[in-house]
């Protein structure tokens, strides 16, 4: 059991929400039955913490507290739901570590059980990528991830701050994202990301959206605004189709090939898979039924 008045924060936050319903029951579950999952922690060396050898703190009436300190590697929320519910200690497994080390214990812990967003992920990968000199490829090799993962990721970081936080938020998702960071205007991105969030958007739907601004774009006359958007404000329509079988609308991109909407699809793979239910009994029961036999 720790104090908890000797962990320090994390490296970095894999996620910092720390309102909101699902909070606010982790919080009053853990005052119902405190802490259950331990916090993983890492002590810190004496350096870290840049007090002077005559500091009064370091007097021998407080030593023992003052010279433990930890580090938090697994459980911000967790931590913080623990001080809002008045615990004045923790459970916590020290993890002998370095800096790098941290940051692949948050990232595994996290990938497995918290399934942060792309973000808290990229913010991660980039720490790897910045700090410790590693490449996407070493950073995939060291997260079990492949190494398009770790770039798509570190893709939406390194982009647009406003696509960013409609990632983080989950207005948008990482496909989406990608097909938006193509688009290079500044207000057309905008401009996109909007309907992207008013009226839903698939990554398909989001990199036609991009070609038709940058044509658009490509025919403006020199004297035109170059600073304003060439994306209408109205959300453009989600493109219909017709199911083959049915007859009935449905938004293309559902569709399947040839054009079959997902109920008539579903109706079809039941009925082949009786089909077949039906021709392998038949074929057993002509077995049973041959002479010889």
């Amino acid at each position: 059991m720790l104090d908890v008045d000797l962990i320090e924060p994390p490296l970095l936050s894999m996620r910092d929400a720390l309102d909101g319903d699902s909070f606010d029951e982790l919080v009053a579950d853990i005052e119902s039955n405190g802490l259950l999952q331990p916090l993983t922690v890492c002590a810190l060396p004496k350096e870290a913490l840049n007090w002077e050898p005559d500091d009064p703190r370091w007097s021998e009436a407080r030593i023992g507290k003052w010279r433990e300190r930890y580090r938090l590697i697994a459980g911000w929320r967790r931590l913080n739901a623990c001080r809002r519910a008045g615990l004045r200690e923790v459970p916590c497994v020290v993890q002998a570590t370095n800096d790098r080390g941290e940051l692949e214990i948050m990232l595994r812990e996290n990938l497995h059980r918290e399934q942060p967003n792309a973000v808290a992920e990229g913010v991660v990968f980039a720490t790897m990528l910045e700090q410790f000199r590693m490449t996407p490829a070493s950073i995939a090799a060291d997260v079990s991830r492949s190494e398009s993962y770790v770039r798509s990721r570190l893709a939406v970081v390194y982009g647009p701050p406003e696509v960013r936080e409609a990632v983080r938020t989950g207005q948008v998702s990482l496909s989406v994202a990608s097909a938006l960071n193509a688009c290079k205007h500044d207000a057309d991105r905008r401009r996109l990301l909007e309907h992207a969030i008013s009226g839903g958007a698939t990554a398909g739907m989001v990199t036609r959206w991009v070609a038709e601004a940058e044509q658009l774009r490509a025919f403006l006359p020199e004297s035109a605004d170059q600073t304003q958007p060439v994306v209408s404000e109205e959300a453009a329509p989600l493109p219909m189709g017709t199911c083959d079988i049915c007859a009935g609308r449905v938004p293309f991109t559902v569709l399947t090939h040839p054009n079959v909407c997902p109920g008539c699809m579903h109706e079809w793979q039941q009925t082949l898979a009786a089909a077949a239910a039906l021709a392998r009994q038949s074929t057993e029961g002509s077995d049973a039924k041959a002479p010889g036999r």
